[in-house]
Order: C-alpha cells, then sequence, then structure tokens
C-alpha cells in the first residue's frame, strides 16, 4: 500500500469511522512512506490529546509548508493556552530531526559526542529529563543507531510517556540498517507495549539472523517460537544462523533436534554427523555422538549412484552360495568343481541384479543407460505444519531405473539364484530327487569278521 493510500484512509478513519486509533497509524505508516507530507502532520495533530504532541505535529507541518493556515492557527491556539508550557517544550525538544538513512559519522561530529552525552548527564543530575532528552537526540542526529543514546532516550521517553516519539527512534536506527542487538530488544518491548505482536515477532527474526547476534540470542529467540508452537520461524532463523555459522555445534545440534522431533531424520542425521566431525571433546559433539547411534545409516545421493557399493552388497549372495557350495562338497573346497565355481558366479550376477532392482536402482551410469529420470521433487508443503512435518526423503538428483526396468531385472536376478542354488547344491538335490537306501550289513557279514 503506497503512502497516498495510507493517508487517504487515515483521514476516513478519522472523519467518517471516528477511529482516531486506526487513524493514527495509518497515517504514521503513510509519514514514513512521505514524511513531507504536510497534511499528514496536520491530520495526525488531531489524533492525539497531549498538547505536546499536538505541538510536535503542527511543527513538522509548519516546518514543510510555513504558511499553512491551518497548522498556524492551531500552533496559535495551542501556545496561547497555559497547558502547553513543559509539555510543549519537551516535546518540540524532542522531535527527532533524524532521516532514519544510514550516514558517515565524520571526525569532527564524532568528537562531539562525548560532549553531548556528558551535558546529558549533567541535565539528569539537576532533574530536567527533558533537557537530557534533546542532548541525546542531538547525539542520534549524529550517529542514528548511537547505543547508549538511544537506550537513555527512550527509557526516559517511556517513563514521560512519549513513547510514539521513542518508537520513531528506534525504527529510525533500525531503518538505518543498525547492528546493535541492544537497538532490536528495545523495539520488540514497543511493539509489546503497543500490542503489535506481529511486528514483534517481525523483529525476533531479524534480530537473530544479525551478524552482531550470538548463539544465546538465537537460541533465545527460537525457544520463543517453538514454545509458541510457531516452528517455521524458528526453523527459518537457526538454518539462517548454520549457514552464517557452519562450525557452531551448539546451533548444528539444536537445528538438529528441530528436525528430529519434526520427523525430518534424514536432516537431522547430516546435521548431527556435521556437528560430531568439529570435534567429540565438547559437551555438543558427544551429544552429537550419542544421538547418531539411535540412528540407522542413510543413504546419500553419492551412495545411491555408486556401482561398486551395490557390488559389494552382491558380494553376500556370493558368500552365502559359497558356503552352501563347500557344505555340498563335503566340506572340501578342493572338490568344489566347475558347477558349483558357476553357481556361486551366478549367485554374484543374480544378486546383484535383485539389490539393483530394489535397493540401489540409481546406479549411473545403468540408470542413464537404461532411460532412468531424475524423480519430480515432492510436492510442496500445504501450510506451516506441512512444512514443519514433511520429511524430504525423495529429494534427488540422479536418475532412477524406470519401474519397468526393474521389475524385469529383478526376475531376471530371481532366475539366476534359483539356477546358482541348483548348481551349487547339486549333490543334495539329486540325493533328494534320487534317493540312495542305505546299506545294512547281513548276519554272515558281520559275524563273518571274527
Amino acid at each position: 500500500m503506497n503512502a497516498k493510500t495510507l493517508f487517504q484512509e487515515g483521514i476516513v478513519a478519522i472523519r467518517d469511522e471516528k477511529d482516531l486509533i486506526r487513524g493514527r497509524d495509518l497515517l504514521m505508516q503513510s509519514l514514513r512512506l512521505e514524511p513531507q507530507n504536510e497534511m499528514a502532520w496536520l491530520w495526525l495533530s488531531r489524533t492525539v490529546n497531549d498538547p505536546g504532541k499536538k505541538v510536535q505535529c503542527l511543527e513538522r507541518a509548519l516546518k514543510i509548508n510555513p504558511d499553512n493556515p491551518q497548522a498556524r492557527a492551531l500552533m496559535d491556539k495551542l501556545t496561547d493556552t497555559p497547558h502547553a508550557s513543559a509539555a510543549t517544550a519537551a516535546a518540540v525538544s524532542v522531535s527527532p530531526k533524524v532521516n532514519g538513512k544510514p550516514k558517515m559519522v565524520s571526525a569532527a561530529n564524532a568528537s562531539r559526542i562525548p560532549a553531548l552525552l556528558a551535558k546529558a548527564q549533567e541535565r539528569l543530575e539537576q532533574d530536567d529529563p527533558e533537557g537530557a532528552i534533546e542532548q541525546w537526540v542531538r547525539v542520534l542526529e549524529i550517529e542514528v543507531d548511537h547505543e547508549e543514546a538511544i537506550g537513555n532516550a527512550v527509557r526516559h521517553l517511556s517513563r514521560l510517556k512519549y513513547i510514539d516519539d521513542a518508537r520513531e527512534l528506534v525504527w529510525n536506527a533500525l531503518q538505518s540498517g543498525t547492528q546493535h542487538p541492544s537497538i532490536y530488544l528495545t523495539a520488540i518491548d514497543i511493539a509489546k507495549y503497543q500490542g503489535k505482536h506481529d511486528e514483534a515477532d517481525d523483529l525476533r527474526v531479524k534480530l537473530a539472523k544479525l551478524a552482531e547476534a550470538g548463539d544465546t540470542v538465537t537460541s533465545e529467540m527460537v525457544d520463543y517460537f517453538v514454545k509458541r508452537e510457531l516452528y517455521p520461524q524458528a526453523l527459518d532463523i537457526l538454518e539462517h544462523a548454520v549457514h552464517v555459522h557452519p562450525k557452531s555445534q551448539k546451533l548444528l545440534l539444536r537445528l538438529a533436534d528441530l528436525y528430529e522431533e519434526a520427523g525430518r531424520k534424514t536432516e537431522a542425521v547430516q546435521l548431527y554427523e556435521q556437528a560430531a566431525r568439529l570435534g567429540s571433546r565438547t559437551k555438543e559433539g558427544k551429544e552429537a555422538d550419542e544421538r547418531l547411534l539411535t540412528f540407522a545409516p542413510t543413504l546419500t545421493d553419492k551412495e545411491r549412484a555408486s556401482i561398486p557399493m551395490a557390488v559389494r552388497e552382491a558380494a553376500g549372495f556370493g558368500m552365502v552360495y559359497l558356503l552352501m557350495a563347500w557344505q555340498d562338497a563335503g566340506l572340501d573346497l578342493l572338490q568344489l568343481g566347475f558347477g558349483r565355481l558357476s553357481g556361486i558366479t551366478l549367485a554374484i550376477l543374480g544378486g546383484y541384479m535383485v539389490i539393483t532392482a530394489t535397493s540401489s536402482p540409481q546406479q549411473q551410469p545403468l540408470a542413464r543407460l537404461l532411460g532412468g529420470e531424475v524423480p519430480p521433487p515432492p510436492e510442496k508443503p500445504k501450510n506451516d505444519f506441512e512444512a514443519y512435518t514433511s520429511e524430504p526423503d525423495n529429494v534427488t538428483e540422479i536418475p532412477i531405473i524406470p519401474a519397468g526396468a526393474r521389475i524385469g531385472i529383478g526376475l531376471i536376478g530371481a532366475a539366476l539364484l534359483l539356477v546358482a542354488f541348483a548348481l551349487v547344491f547339486s549333490t543334495a538335490i539329486g540325493l533328494l530327487s534320487n534317493p540312495k537306501p542305505p546299506i545294512v550289513p547281513t548276519w554272515e557279514e558281520i559275524f563273518g569278521q571274527f
């Protein structure tokens, strides 16, 4: 929504709907986009009861256009009343003149800051908070996000009930691109006080993403969102933090735990492994090692695409058939013969085909040779809950053998295993098909030996 639309809706809210609070909010949003709108300042003055704040709004309007008759008439009316004494002076002196844009502080201006801070302290000792605020505002005119000045100014403005002025000082600093976490924390407190909870949550996310925000601040923001079951925000913060600080075991472990709670075990394992590789002597490293023991191994794209890994698994079939052939040969390896050795070879080949058809259908270049294609990505979650709990196991960037080819390969592999079984167990199968009766000696043969 542009400044003009916000301004017009603000007037409608004030004039037609008699909703001064909504009108004030709309006008303030309009002024942030177009601060030189004298009529917006004039209308804003009608939404506040405090004389000092009215004067502040009218001063802004007259500064833009000194010949504005309405603003001049209202100003004259206010300044003629006895109620516009201390409050008016405070409001005018507090009026921040920074434009919220970052600017370089010259050496000459920087040298003025300590003196202004000292004057502010003197005003406080003289029980003159308005005078102190004026000095802090002058500091902020030089350095829009000076932490000490903005913290003191906001605190004392709040005590004097000038919340909107305090808010403006803080928002000027935010719009300048400040990187001070303390200013974001102050802005969050103001938003909470004004009942703007969505705004406070947005500020929490931005605070956690600051380069200067440490592990502690990030964890506190994550805990806040998790406690309120706002998981997408918590994940957004942690994923950004892990990207910026990839060697922070604390952040890696926290994100992995969140993934595990959501059932996204593949991603959780990857992060636990990453944390464990950074060192197992730390508390977080030990915890990552312990977590890994509870998970079954997972395959990466590199492992899925590996032909040697599939061959290694197929060798297990060969070992089983070798043991069967050895038993069939009377436990004598020298008696295996050509048939049994051929059966062992066919078992390895058949086992490889079965594994290819079932657990390893993405071997390269076999998958490409058989016309395999990269599987489509899973559908996007329909809502925040699905986004949090969905497990992207099917995400892969390598082609997979088509289902028809896999069925054919599996059937051929199973047939080869049956043929191999017949070859390695030839003697046993022969005895089963044509059993020989046992030779029982006669009485004469037995007694003839004596």
